[in-house]
């Protein structure tokens, strides 16, 4: 792939396939493309039929369980998705693309836009509609003020975008689809090994956090009151929490925290009560659903009072079983409050701390392994950014 930025033309993407050298065309998506929107009548859903896609199945058209009787999709529908068209979002969310892939009929709501190709490759348009410059036109037109934000159908064909021949169009359209198709695979590796240790979780702690033919030992024997301030204060005001992949992410915690092991447990907020999340050596108990910013003292702190492995204690007690066990309480605001004292009552199944340790380096690795997928994906998601940022004009 060569550079393009030395060549005589001006017209060209910045990166390109050694073999093309003429310039791109200027034109109107409506030049190139027929385009239609869906029905604007709510529809009428039923068990089984035509599928029916809307935004929300944009990933994946295939996969929406949503259906209308054929007798409304021949009446409502003129104009139908064909395999190779492409369907855009253009209602909330704006111009997210997906080829049409399924030889089946098809429904689709007013807040997705039918593109059919007449004069460019499909694939290509596909990426072309992706690209920095295509988004550019895609903001100009959408109507902010609208809620939710749309782009009308006609502003969708009013946008420019610079073609090449067919040729260069499928070269580049065959390199950004084995990207693509790498970033699938990279998916579903990631949730297999979801899969595979909530899996594992489930077989070892199938009773409510419970290991079968284990001692029942309560958290008071293990873990005893540490700071109320989970960092220091005069460093860090609050612990900012990202969501990632269903997990969460800590920043501001950097410095190593002044108690040995520390357990954490964050007490108040329907919604941010029952999650845990293992740090460095610590534990939180947080809600998937939560993201953004909490103060430090929402939090009670632990440390372990006796030799027991943090991963498997924090595994023990990330088990649904066990979060659905334990009881909350509301305070005087009315929200509800996990109380120390029932937290610290409830009880786990604690093997040897050989098996915990064999127990808690599987989960570990499995972490681990997570970890290193998940920056795979991400450097694939970077070269794809980068190509269409260059491919294009």
């Amino acid at each position: 792939m060569a550079d393009s930025m030395d060549k005589k033309y001006s017209n060209v993407p910045n990166l390109r396939f050694p073999e093309f050298s003429q310039e791109w065309k200027f034109c109107k998506l409506k030049s190139l493309t027929k385009i239609y929107d869906g029905t604007h009548q709510t529809p009428d859903y039923k068990d089984s039929g035509i599928k029916f896609v809307s935004v929300e199945d944009i990933k994946n058209l295939s996969d929406s369980t949503k259906f209308i009787t054929p007798e409304a999709y021949f009446k409502e529908f003129k104009n139908k998705p064909e395999f190779g068209d492409i369907l855009m979002t253009r209602i909330g969310d704006i111009g997210t693309p997906a080829i049409v892939n399924i030889n089946e009929p098809l429904a689709y709501y007013v807040s997705l836009a039918l593109i059919k190709p007449t004069g460019i490759n499909n694939a290509f348009l596909k990426y072309c509609i992706e690209s920095n410059s295509f988004q550019h036109e895609l903001w100009r037109k959408t109507i902010h003020v609208a809620f939710p934000k749309k782009i009308n159908k006609e502003e969708i064909g009013e946008c420019s975008l610079w073609t090449t021949t067919e040729k260069e169009q499928e070269k580049i359209a065959s390199l950004l689809s084995n990207i693509d198709e790498r970033i699938n695979t990279q998916n579903k590796i990631i949730e297999e090994i979801i899969s595979l240790k909530n899996s594992i979780i489930q077989q070892i702690f199938s009773n409510r956090g419970l290991i079968p033919n284990t001692n029942k030992v309560s958290l008071n024997k293990i873990l005893v009151p540490g700071s109320k301030t989970p960092v220091d204060t005069s460093q860090y005001k609050k612990i900012t929490i990202k969501l990632n992949y269903g997990g969460i992410e800590f920043s501001n915690l950097e410095r190593e925290m002044k108690d040995t092991r520390p357990f954490y447990v964050r007490k108040t907020g329907e919604l941010i009560i029952g999650k845990q999340n293992y740090f460095n050596g610590s534990i939180a108990i947080l809600d998937e659903k939560y993201d953004g910013t909490i103060c430090s003292n929402a939090i009670m702190s632990f440390i372990f009072d006796k030799e027991v492995d943090p991963v498997f204690v924090f595994t023990a007690v990330s088990n649904r079983q066990f979060l659905k066990a334990k009881s909350f309480y509301a305070n005087g605001t009315g929200q509800k409050e996990l109380s120390e004292k029932d937290f610290l009552n409830f009880e786990i199944g604690l093997p040897n701390i050989n098996i915990q340790k064999k127990i808690g380096k599987l989960i570990e690795n499995l972490d681990k392994k997570l970890k290193v997928e998940k920056i795979n994906l991400e450097l694939l998601m970077q070269q794809k950014q980068y190509l269409l940022a260059n491919l294009f004009i």
